[in-house]
């Protein structure tokens, strides 16, 4: 199971934005989770909330096998009216720690991607509060690249202390033109969503590998579908043969089959995802044991 978790930016990204493009790269192999909240909603209220979080999550036999990637930019970039962030540095990191150790714990054995917070197009967002387009919320100011920055390396530092799967620098692969990625300075436009998505694909393949699209079987329904067709097809011909006086040979081995399962073809992640992109340099690989 894939577990989306953020704020306004990730509430967007369902069902035509990044997370609709990771269920439709995950259909028939996992379930795609979609937990992004509202304007306004971040780690602080997350972490007052997460009991009714978990709550929220369905409960697999295999604890081990979830994928949680998580992205809270909007909220916690608000800024004052002095033009101080309101949420600060160590709060920030506090918050992220916390959640982290409560997904752990909860989950022994998943595996976590953190995308760290991304500059907002300031100038992008004033000009939607003044037209009244923004996408979600409208009146607020966020900080600027700079104090941005502080946001990112807190995030990257968390990843690294914590032992996450990745932590995710959109920073870092970002075109020249990202302010071009945001349909009002904040939230993603479809060209944003088609670079995030590539971005994440990339990370999961590169870092979590055993959640890649390609590297997982199909629906075991499906997937079984063959196995139960060959046992019915051998059931049949043993009991002909019987009835006619032969004796019932065991079928022979499927060669095809593997630990149970059938063996499953698929595509690469390009073409899962439709198209090239750049590489995972903003991708931060902390711990291998998912490789």
């Amino acid at each position: 199971m894939v577990v989306l978790v953020g704020d306004s930016v990730v509430h967007e990204s369902y069902p035509d934005g990044f997370t609709g493009h990771l269920a439709a790269a995950f259909k028939g192999k996992a379930d795609v989770l979609h937990r992004g909240y509202p304007f306004g909603v971040g780690t602080t209220l997350l972490l007052e909330h997460m009991d009714r979080f978990i709550e929220s999550i369905p409960q697999l036999m295999d604890r081990s096998m979830m994928l949680f990637i998580m992205w809270f930019q909007a909220a916690e970039l608000l800024a004052a009216e002095d033009g101080r962030c309101v949420l600060d540095v160590p709060t920030y990191e506090g918050n992220l720690t916390a959640i982290i150790r409560r997904l752990k714990g909860e989950f022994p054995g998943c595996s976590i991607i953190l995308i760290a917070p991304s500059p907002i197009d300031r100038s992008g967002w004033k000009k939607a509060c003044r037209e009244g387009t923004c996408v979600q919320g409208g009146g607020f100011r966020f900080v600027g690249y700079e104090q941005t920055s502080l946001y990112t390396k807190a995030a990257l530092r968390v990843g690294f202390l914590q032992g996450i799967s990745a932590t995710l620098d959109l920073l870092l692969p970002f075109p020249r033109d990202w302010n071009g990625l945001y349909a009002d300075g904040c939230h993603l436009n479809e060209r944003g969503h088609t670079f995030v998505s590539r971005q994440l694909m990339r990370c999961i393949d590169q870092c979590c590998p055993r959640f890649a699209p390609r590297r997982l079987p199909k629906d075991l329904i499906v997937a079984a579908r063959r196995e139960f067709l060959e046992a019915s097809l051998t059931s049949s011909s043993g009991l002909t043969q019987e009835a006619n006086g032969q004796p019932h040979e065991e079928a022979a081995p499927d060669n095809h089959k593997n630990g149970g399962v059938m063996a499953v073809e698929s595509d690469d992640v390009e073409r899962e995802m439709g198209g090239e992109g750049g590489d995972v340099s903003g991708a931060v690989p902390v711990n291998e044991a998912d490789g």
